[in-house]
């Protein structure tokens, strides 16, 4: 029975030495790759140390040929310098000269526009005048216009058409004349009323315009025709409006 034991532990043991001896091979064969590898990572580092090598002494090579080139363009530009001064200073003779016409542009541009602002206020001024004198010319033609009806209507209230008897008042001489608007012309603020020469009405009285039995204006008669006279509103009445069938008082 021990025999047999033993026997088993001698072979346990020698299984275990060949499974470690085989995971050893396998380690070291592993290891050997890595290490091929390393080999050949360094033997490609030392050609690439190589190539930098002659890369670096070309550079040099390269650095003293640029150097002889630096030292020649240094010459150049000391004599670019020299030069450049020399246009240096011609240019600030330049700038001078032309700061001094400049100054003399801006005041003639200045002149300029002085005259071309005198230019067009003066033609600005003859375009008011113009339309100004225009405009005149067309008020007095509708003026002359509204004259003519105006004209018109009071030889039709003076002379009527024939067969038409239009009411006279009479009244007498102690008595105020009373009478009505016949004709308003509110855009020349201007009225006709029915009261005359007849009436005993002058140029210069003041009449009394009542509505509904109230005072609401009072006229100045301009003109007087027979039956019939012209009157415009007096100062502080203007803007009341005036409307045909208003009453009239004569009140001098």
């Amino acid at each position: 029975m021990m025999k047999n034991t033993f026997t088993i532990i001698i072979a346990g043991v020698i299984f275990i030495a060949g499974l470690a001896a085989l995971i050893f091979n396998m380690q070291l064969k592993q290891e050997k790759a890595e290490l091929a590898l390393i080999m050949a990572r360094i033997e490609t580092v030392d050609k690439e140390i190589i190539a930098a090598k002659e890369s670096l002494e070309s550079l040099n090579r390269q650095n003293d040929n640029l150097e002889s080139g630096i030292s020649e363009f240094q010459n150049k530009i000391t004599a670019y310098n020299t030069r450049t001064e020399e246009l240096k200073s011609k240019k600030e003779q330049a700038i001078s000269t032309l700061q001094e016409k400049r100054v003399q542009a801006l005041s003639l541009k200045q002149e300029l526009e002085k005259l071309g602002e005198e230019k067009t206020s003066l033609m600005q001024r003859f375009s008011e005048i113009t339309s100004k004198n225009r405009i005149a010319v067309q008020e007095i033609e509708k003026l002359n216009e509204e004259k003519r009806q105006i004209e018109e209507n009071i030889k039709k209230y003076i002379k009527p058409e024939k067969g038409v008897e239009l009411d006279r008042i009479v009244v007498k001489l102690t008595e105020p004349a009373e009478g009505a608007i016949v004709e308003v012309n509110n855009k020349y603020g201007f009225a006709i009323v029915n009261i005359g020469i007849d009436n005993g009405v002058i140029v210069g009285d003041i009449l009394e315009v009542r509505r509904n039995s109230q005072p609401v204006s009072r006229l100045i008669v301009e003109k007087v025709y027979k039956d019939m006279s012209s009157a415009v509103p007096t100062e502080g009445f203007t803007n009341v409006e005036l409307e045909v069938s208003d009453q009239v008082n004569l009140i001098r």
